[in-house]
């Protein structure tokens, strides 16, 4: 599953589609700006045109800013530290083998305990009741 996401999130930063998840992304932080960038509105002694390109700029600057860092950065990054390297090494210690291992020794064994132990102090009261009623 991490192996899909990480070439499925490859291939969304080298197409240019409107349907991927970086380009909902980008979408999202230039309409984020824009709706943070309603300030520029309040400035009394800029004209009306002024604010509006000085908002519609500083929200492209956001958008332009994210899509290099996701559709560049980010696959530069995974690509120069072998990302695929790490995610063959966490495939191999989360074998399930390794789990039910750990399970065994770690979690069954004490709720095993700890459920024969309560079980044992019920058995004990009911013989207590037992006498003492009968």
């Amino acid at each position: 599953k991490i192996r899909k996401e990480s070439d499925d999130y490859l291939l969304a930063a080298d197409s240019d589609d409107d349907t991927t998840n970086i380009s909902r992304w980008e979408k999202k932080a230039y309409k984020k700006a824009w709706d943070k960038l309603h300030k520029v509105e309040n400035i009394i002694w800029l004209p009306a045109k002024v604010k509006q390109n000085l908002r519609a700029f500083f929200a492209s600057f956001i958008y332009y800013f994210v899509r290099q860092f996701l559709r560049s950065f980010v696959p530069f990054l995974m690509r120069k530290y072998n990302t695929d390297k790490y995610i063959d090494l966490l495939d191999k210690k989360l074998d399930m083998g390794v789990v039910t291992e750990y399970f065994n020794k770690y979690v069954y064994k004490y709720l095993l305990l700890f459920f024969c132990g309560i079980a044992f102090l019920i058995s004990i009261w009911n013989m207590i009741l037992f006498w003492i009623i009968g």
